[in-house]
């Protein structure tokens, strides 16, 4: 392990990344447990390896979107008609929530802080904890015309097939 983190590669000249010595330490954990298993004679009868031996998973950031590239796309998102995909777009770029978290949205997820700040509340995922972010006041006020439109009985709310919350 100490040799796949130091040495560099014939392909690249550099060491081997964090995601690649991770595949390369369970390969050569499952040989171990492997020929433990088999029980044979010139090997140890125990995995050489631990989880604790592998390296830690980065941490996966969201890719933020340049300023160059959000110069260009929120001119745009303010033209958009309908007030449903503007919504889902101003949310999306100014809470960070996922896709299929804000098609899950409740209708009363939307409140605001004791100083004014927009609050979005985040349906639970598989962890069934609800989130909480506060949201810039463009996607606030795009977010609760599209309750508003739920709400006034133009635009029936779906049915959240996890919660059963409209």
């Amino acid at each position: 392990l100490q040799h796949i983190a130091e040495e560099p590669t014939e392909r690249t000249g550099k060491p081997l990344g964090v995601v690649s010595r991770i595949q390369r330490a369970s390969g050569l954990g499952q040989l171990f447990r492997d020929t433990a298993a088999w029980q044979w004679d010139d090997v140890p009868g125990h995995s050489l390896l631990g989880p604790g031996d592998s390296p830690k998973s980065p941490i996966k950031v969201p890719r933020f979107i340049p300023d160059d590239e959000l110069d260009r796309l929120m001119p745009v998102i303010d033209q958009i008609a309908c007030p449903f995909q503007r919504a889902a777009l101003l949310v999306a770029r100014w809470s960070g929530a996922r896709r299929d978290e804000i098609r899950r949205l409740p209708i009363d997820c939307l409140d605001r802080y004791a100083d004014g700040t927009g609050r979005l509340r985040l349906p639970a995922r598989k962890t069934y904890r609800e989130r909480v972010v506060p949201l810039h006041e463009d996607a606030t006020i795009a977010l609760q015309k599209v309750i508003d439109l739920r709400r006034e009985g133009r635009e029936r709310p779906f049915t959240d097939e996890l919660t059963g919350q409209p």
